[in-house]
């Protein structure tokens, strides 16, 4: 796996794409937004209030009570990178994960990144996105890489953390850099995790490193952990699957190759 660790992602380009081959938008604004890499998110949050008035949402939850900031808290990037990275190749629990993001995050004892109930919360949202996802958007013959892409949306001036799935008909080995470019699986749904709802609230402004950390890895863990409960709706066709995960405006994180024996 050490070969296949992350990934350059350009997704963002291919949902211009999308929109504009189904005549939602022009094609030409987008483009020109998204040819530097400090706009794209200015690009994504205007092409997702198109994706929230057309398509469906999955799991936008109501904030939760629990304090937690993170507001002053500094990561350094090959800490994160690192990580992350290490987490893909040793595959540990999801509990096990979390005491490293701890670890990094120097939290008081007292302090619990997410507690087993929040946790909870989340395998069960990831569930029943993935199932609903699969269920009424089964997977074409030919897609043989999943990509789980994170963006922040924007809604009535409300900025989201959100998570949707394509997929590829490239493979990381065929493609290394662009395998998820041009997706020719894209359901109409997106997820919102009220965990992840609640951090974003809290903490406003986190810095990109942070945000990679909190996010990415959680969704990482989650997606290594979890994935048994939807593995069967997945190798509906193909004895296998790459699955990636990442911000469209970053990297993707190779996460494996899944098979019936699981993600290695």
């Amino acid at each position: 796996m050490a070969g296949f660790a992350f990934l350059s992602r350009k997704v963002l380009s291919s949902k211009i794409d999308y929109i504009y081959n189904n005549n939602l938008k022009s094609r030409h604004d987008y483009q020109a937004a998204a040819r530097c890499r400090q706009f794209r998110k200015i690009a994504m949050k205007r092409l997702i209030l198109f994706f929230y008035t057309l398509f469906g949402i999955v799991g936008i939850g109501h904030t939760q009570n629990r304090s937690l900031s993170l507001k002053n808290i500094e990561v350094d990037w090959e800490t994160v990178d690192e990580v992350l990275k290490k987490h893909i190749k040793d595959k540990p629990t999801f509990n096990e994960g979390i005491k490293d993001f701890q670890t990094i995050l120097n939290l008081d004892k007292n302090i619990e990144l997410i507690t087993n109930a929040e946790s909870d919360e989340l395998k069960s949202e990831l569930n029943s996105f993935m199932k609903k996802v699969l269920d009424e958007n089964k997977l074409p013959d030919n897609v043989k890489a999943l990509s789980f892409g994170i963006f922040t949306s924007i809604v009535d001036k409300k900025e989201s953390i959100t998570i949707y799935l394509s997929g590829s008909g490239k493979t990381p080995k065929e493609d290394f850099n662009d395998w998820n470019v041009d997706p020719i699986y894209f359901p109409k749904y997106y997820l919102i995790p009220k965990y992840f709802e609640s951090i974003k609230s809290q903490n406003y402004e986190l810095n990109g490193d942070l945000e990679v950390l909190i996010y990415n890895g959680i969704l990482n863990l989650l997606i290594i952990n979890n994935i048994e409960f939807f593995k069967n709706e997945i190798l509906t066709s193909n004895k296998d699957i790459y699955i990636g995960s990442g911000f469209d405006s970053g990297d993707t994180y190779l996460l494996g190759k899944l098979t019936e024996t699981g993600i290695n």
